[in-house]
C-alpha cells in the first residue's frame, strides 16, 4: 500500500506477504517498508518520488540480477562436474548431477521468468507514474533518471517501453 500525505492509499502490489508504504512528513520525505515472505523488512528514506522511483527500480534490478548469478554458479558447478575424474556410473555421482539439475530448473524459472508480484508491482509503478507525471519516459528524462536494463525488460514485459536514452549505459 502507498499512501499520500492526507493519508489515502494507492495500491502497488496486494500480494500476501509484501507490503509497500509510502507517506509524507511535514518535510514532503517519502518512506517506504518493504515486507516480504518471512523477516525480510527494511525502511528507506527519500526525499522525493524520483528519489523513490531510482531507488526501487535499482533495488528490483539487482534482486533479479543476484538471482541470474546464483544460477551462473550452479551452472559452472554442472560443468566442472561433468569434466571431473569421477565415475559417471557412480550413484552419488547420478545424485549430485540430479540435484544441480533440479536447483538450476528451480532458479532459472524463478529468476529468468519475472513473477506475477514483481510484473504487477512494476505495472502498478508505471502507471503510477504515468498517471502523476506523464509519460514514463518523459518522467525519466525530465527527473534525468536512467534505469538499468533488468528493470527496463521488466518494464517493457508489462507495457511500458523504456526510451534506450533512459537505461544506463546506452546514452
Amino acid at each position: 500500500m502507498i499512501w499520500d500525505s492526507d493519508g489515502e492509499p494507492y495500491i502497488f502490489s496486494g500480494n500476501p506477504g509484501e507490503q509497500i508504504t509510502r507517506y509524507t512528513d511535514n518535510n514532503k520525505k517519502f518512506y517506504v517498508t518493504y515486507v516480504g515472505a518471512g523477516s525480510h523488512i527494511f525502511e528507506i528514506e527519500f526525499s522525493a518520488f524520483p528519489d523513490f522511483y531510482k531507488s526501487v527500480a535499482d533495488l528490483i534490478d539487482s534482486a533479479q540480477r543476484r538471482g541470474s548469478d546464483i544460477i551462473g554458479y550452479i551452472n559452472q558447478m554442472r560443468i566442472d562436474l561433468e569434466d571431473s575424474e569421477l565415475n559417471e556410473e557412480d550413484i552419488e555421482r547420478q545424485r549430485l548431477e540430479n540435484q544441480i539439475a533440479t536447483t538450476y530448473n528451480i532458479l532459472n524459472a524463478r529468476h529468468n521468468n519475472y513473477t506475477s508480484a514483481i510484473k504487477t508491482f512494476v505495472f502498478n509503478l508505471q502507471k503510477f507514474t504515468e498517471d502523476n507525471y506523464g509519460s514514463v519516459n518523459n518522467f525519466l528524462k525530465e527527473e534525468d533518471i536512467q534505469v538499468k536494463t533488468v528493470f527496463a525488460d521488466i518494464s517493457m514485459v508489462v507495457g511500458y517501453l523504456i526510451d534506450i536514452g533512459n537505461i544506463e549505459g546506452n546514452s
